[in-house]
């Protein structure tokens, strides 16, 4: 189906929150009343601050071999429960954490992984059902179920016969909701939701029907859309280049075009409170500062 014109349109300003002891996020988590942060780049690389605050409640997660140290770094597991999933202690290992009301995480649970590859854009369902994106080893979207250490599921993209990978027209960013995955691509205007269960394709949103003209190793002159994208219960949050600047796309898992955010600071990482209707963002030009939007 092709993209029809949004409902609504609305501008976005943001609140200025200065960040404590934070260099260059990589990665921002809502979880009940608390905002995570991961930063490869901070001595700590694992911040957690209370909402609505933004009072810095803890730090740790050093590099190193021992127990409760990173091997590599922190990355987060997205899920709709109330726990906290986290790879990165080891290259093959997913830890769950409860979260209390005071925000103290109990750990509940060590998974271990079949195997190592690119693990990008994890989520976690029924408890130990991993979906992610293998890009760029693979060119797929995989489903593991960890209890088994099994594939039990997989969606593959085309590659072609150059070995840079970042310039492939099928490349693109997923996340998942409990019912489906949605695949927005880097390269097309063009959104994919698939089923979660069966991974079959259920829906796909499309502006256009000729493939993409992508110059391998033009990064300035190639033409992108999807930079960033996060499911909700039920909405799809797509953030997307249009003309000299990105906007925030927001649909309906039928497809339906709801509304299309401008902003005055775009926020390339966020996360969404769906309950309070507020946004949460960084953008790396404002380094020393977390952005806040209130959804219109």
């Amino acid at each position: 189906m092709e993209f029809l014109p949004f409902e609504r349109e609305a501008t976005l300003m943001a609140e200025k929150i200065y960040m404590e002891n934070v260099t260059a996020p990589d990665f921002i988590l809502l979880k009940n009343n608390f905002l995570f942060v991961s930063s490869s780049r901070s001595d700590s690389m694992l911040s957690q601050y209370s909402l609505p605050n933004m009072k810095l409640l803890y730090q740790g997660g050093i590099k190193g071999q021992a127990e409760n140290e990173f091997a590599l770094f922190p990355m987060f597991c997205r899920c709709f429960t109330d726990d906290l999933y986290i790879w990165g202690n080891t290259p093959l290992s997913i830890k769950c954490f409860s979260v209390d009301e005071t925000g103290k995480l109990s750990l509940q649970k060590k998974y271990a992984m079949p195997y190592y590859e690119s693990f990008n854009q994890m989520h976690i369902f029924h408890d130990s059902i991993l979906v992610y994106s293998a890009i760029p080893n693979d060119f797929a979207i995989k489903k593991i179920n960890l209890n088994r250490g099994e594939e039990i599921g997989k969606i593959e993209f085309e590659t072609e016969d150059h070995k840079e990978t970042f310039f492939y027209r099928e490349r693109g960013i997923m996340t998942a909701s409990e019912n489906y995955i949605v695949y927005a691509y880097f390269y097309k205007k063009q959104i994919d939701i698939y089923d979660i269960e069966t991974m079959n394709l259920y829906k796909r949103l499309k502006d256009k029907e000729e493939e993409p003209i992508v110059r391998v190793g033009d990064f300035e002159g190639n033409t992108h859309y999807y930079v960033n994208v996060l499911a909700g219960k039920e909405r799809i949050y797509a953030l997307c280049r249009e003309k000299d600047d990105y906007v925030l796309e927001v649909f309906d898992y039928e497809g339906t075009t709801l509304i299309k955010y401008k902003f005055d600071i775009v926020p390339f990482l966020f996360d969404v409170d769906e309950q309070n209707g507020i946004l949460y963002g960084y953008n790396e030009e404002w380094e020393d500062y977390f952005l806040r939007y209130r959804l219109s």
